[in-house]
This record gives C-alpha cells, structure tokens and sequence, in this order.
C-alpha cells in the first residue's frame, strides 16, 4: 500500500497527459474510427489513471462529515478506503467505466433513435404506403401486379401516386448499385441533404429529370467517393450501353445497405426494358380517414395479391420496430456491466472487511 500511496502522483501526470492527448485526438477534424476509437479508449484510461488521487481527495473531505454524522464508525469508513487504496481505486474505477459506458451508449441510442425519427417524419410524406412482401425490411424488389397503379388513382380520395422501381443494376467501376427510380419526390421537398445543387427543390428535381441522380450518405462514404460525391458522375451498364449520370446530391439516408441511387423513373426506362414497379406512395385529399382508407384498399386488393398496404404512421412505426428490435441486446449489455461493476466493488468492500475482522 505504500508503494502504491507513493505512485499516486505519477499516475495522476500520467493520467492528465493521457487525458490531454485523447482531447487532441478528438479534436482533430478526421472521419477515421481508428483515431476516434483510440482517443475515447485514451480518455477513458486517464480518468482511470487519476482515480486513486480522487479517491484519496474525496474520502479526506467526507472524513469530516460522516465523522459528525455517524462517530467512530463515520471516521472508519472513508480511512479504510484511503487505506487500501490498491484495491479499492481498481473498483471504483471499474464501476465509473461501467457506469460511463451506460450512460454512453444510452445517448447514442436515444439520439440515433431521435435522428431516424426525424428522418422518416420528414422523408416519408405520403399517406399510405403499397408494396410487395420482401425478404428484408429497407427494399422490396418485388413487381406489384399490372395496373396496380391506375387501379389505385380510382380509390375515392386519392390525389396522386408516387411509383418507385427498386433494381440492382451494375456500374463498370463500383459493382453492383442499388438503383430506385421515382416518378416524382415522396418527400415532397423535405428530404434532407449534405449536399445539392440547389437549395431549390424544384431546381434539383429538374437537374433529376434533366438525367442526374442523387445518392445517399451510406453510398459515398463506403465507396470513398471524392469530395462527398461532388462532381462525381455515376456510370451505369443499361441494357443499350453504360451510360453517365451526373450527381446532383447527396442524401442522409439511415436505411440498412451499401447505400441508393435514385434516379428518375422516365430516364430509367429510357435506358433499361423494365415495366415494373416496386412500391406506390399515395396522397389523400385533405380530410379523408387514413386507417379506413387502408382497410378499404386491403379489402378490395388483398385477395388478388400478397400485398403490404400500411399507412404512414403504420410505416413508421415498424420501422422504429426494427430499430428497437436490432438495439434490444444493449439493454442486456448495460445490464451485465452494471450487476459486474457492481459484483466487483461489493467484493472489494467485503475482503477489506473480511480482512480486519479481528481488528475491529
């Protein structure tokens, strides 16, 4: 103990410099996970390093206290602790990374969670969602039947469709791209953007229908694309040669994948033989019931195919699901750091006191 009493200040100046290089790491303007991850790995080591000198602090200013409050017994404590600092600054410091790793990953949960909320708000505005069963939960690749579309503009209510087309073509420099071809902005000019052409929706729209595309976040970061995809313009093997597509923008985009293009659906069939659509987005007139639209159109659709008729707070909704459904081992995780931490400070306090039975 006395060996470890005179290491304090060591430890303390090596924890403060740890602690100051981790914040000069972070402060760095860099995207790298190897430098982020090492400097919060960095910062967590220097409050560990300086724990037995706050240890040492805390326990003299409660000294007093707990003596006032609780006599002998009042002063015991706290020493005790001081005492057997080898032992005790170890647990302490278990229980404040444990407890800092809860905290941690529970914002980054809530404000993630908070963010997708955002983005499905202002990117899904349409009223009621169509689609074919998929083998996942971000993409239907499937065709709706023929005529699905013209059939649905009938329904009462109705104002206008939204068609998308969902493919997987090939780009001769980047493989395969996910490719989702629209006929008009599901979001109606709320989807957000890193960056684009124009702050101007309708300027945007225009350069889409003019032959550019925009691609998501998720697209140009794993592809490492120059300057965030500006500039940058896209090659696609189409079913008459490859053809260029010039990118008007980057989205920010939260669905599971490599990434999505999405293009116009007059210059996709351009370029590719492909009649098909994947989902439909429809816009009600203002006033008219959501939910008893949905259950009218899966009255009369339902039994011609298998299809996915949901309103767009039923859209929503599964997909904060599956979001809660993919973070539910967390809740497990923070709990065994917990029930550990905590194991280990009992056990710490317990040996000590095992230890000095036959002094007290």
């Amino acid at each position: 103990e006395s060996r470890v009493r005179r290491s304090v200040p060591w430890l303390t100046m090596a924890g403060g410099l740890i602690g100051l290089l981790a914040l000069v790491m972070l402060w760095l303007p860099t995207h790298s996970l190897v430098i982020s991850f090492a400097s919060l790995f960095a910062l967590v080591l220097a409050f560990t390093l300086i724990t037995p000198a706050f240890t040492l602090v805390l326990m003299a200013a409660l000294t007093p206290l707990t003596g006032r409050l609780l006599g002998l017994l009042g002063r015991l404590g706290p020493r005790t602790v001081s005492r057997e600092l080898s032992r005790t600054s170890v647990a302490i410091a278990a229980l404040m990374v444990a407890v800092s790793v809860i905290i941690g990953v529970s914002l980054m949960i809530g404000s993630f969670r908070s963010t997708v909320e955002d983005w499905l708000r202002t990117t899904l505005q349409a009223d009621i969602f169509v689609s074919s069963p998929s083998l996942t939960a971000t993409q239907s690749t499937t065709a709706l039947p023929a005529g699905l579309a013209a059939e649905l503009m009938q329904t009462p209510g109705v104002t206008h469709v939204v068609m998308a087309r969902n493919v997987n073509l090939l780009s001769p420099d980047l493989g395969p791209v996910n490719v989702t071809a629209v006929t008009d902005d599901v979001s109606e000019g709320r989807r957000r953007f890193l960056w684009a052409v124009s702050d101007d929706p309708a300027v945007l729209w225009q350069a889409i229908r003019a032959g550019s595309v925009v691609v998501s976040e998720p697209f140009v970061n794993l592809r490492n694309l120059p300057q965030q995809g500006r500039g940058y313009v896209l090659r696609l093997q189409s079913e008459h040669g490859v053809r260029e597509f010039p990118v008007a923008g980057v989205y920010y985009d939260y669905t599971a994948g490599a990434g999505n293009v999405i293009m116009d659906d007059t210059v996709y069939r351009a370029g590719w033989d492909d009649d098909g659509v994947s989902s439909l987005g429809l816009f009600l007139a203002p006033g008219q019931d959501v939910d008893r639209t949905v259950q009218a159109l899966q009255r009369q659709f339902g039994a011609q195919a298998a299809l996915l008729i949901r309103s767009n707070a039923g859209l929503r909704t599964a997909a904060l699901v599956v979001f809660d459904r993919a973070f539910a081992i967390t809740a497990s995780l923070q709990l065994l750091a917990t029930v550990v931490a905590f194991i280990g400070v009992l056990s710490a306090l317990l040996s000590l006191q095992i230890e000095r039975t036959r002094e007290l």
